[in-house]
């Protein structure tokens, strides 16, 4: 590995999913086994959707999987991308983002991030929670229409709590 940043756990308990962040890839620790394979990523910097090995990432940071383990969303900063992965064609697509650093809500291509990092997918597999860190805030993507928008934050830094149209981070 060459920074591993996240990981996730499968929800059968078997898998372990880890961002490889200076390896651009995302790979999978198979707890039977203890064997470490790559799930997504040629290893070269880039952004193609693609199966497998022949997907590229830039810098994947966060990592979640769905709770009936069929996708994995992987935050690629690097590209400024949100990325998906079927689990089991391995197949690699981007679900929202530019690819340009910046601040757009939008579907699909249309929304902009800066820096994308966390991650967290609802119980429902409907909506997702992107930790925008360039962007000092909290995105919400509706996973079925690809559809972004600020969830709380600002785009200047600080420390304030109270709700989300005043909090800062």
């Amino acid at each position: 590995f060459n920074q591993p940043t996240h990981i996730a756990l499968h929800p059968s308990g078997l898998y372990v999913l880890i961002t490889d962040r200076n390896n651009h890839r995302i790979r999978l620790l198979n707890l039977t086994t203890d064997e470490v394979s790559t799930m997504a990523g040629s290893g070269s910097v880039g952004s193609v959707d693609a199966v497998g090995l022949c997907a590229s990432f830039h810098f994947p940071a966060g990592i979640a999987i769905d709770p009936s383990g069929t996708f994995v969303l992987v935050s690629d900063s690097g590209s400024h991308l949100l990325r998906m992965i079927e689990v089991i064609t391995r197949a690699v697509t981007t679900i929202a983002g530019s690819g340009q650093a910046g601040f757009a809500e939008g579907y699909g291509s249309h929304a902009s991030f800066n820096s994308p990092w966390g991650l967290a997918i609802s119980p429902k597999s409907n909506v997702a929670w992107v930790a925008d860190a360039g962007n000092n805030m909290i995105r919400i993507v509706n996973l079925s229409s690809k559809h972004v928008s600020n969830f709380c934050g600002w785009l200047y830094s600080g420390r304030s709590d109270g709700d989300c149209e005043v909090a800062r981070f």
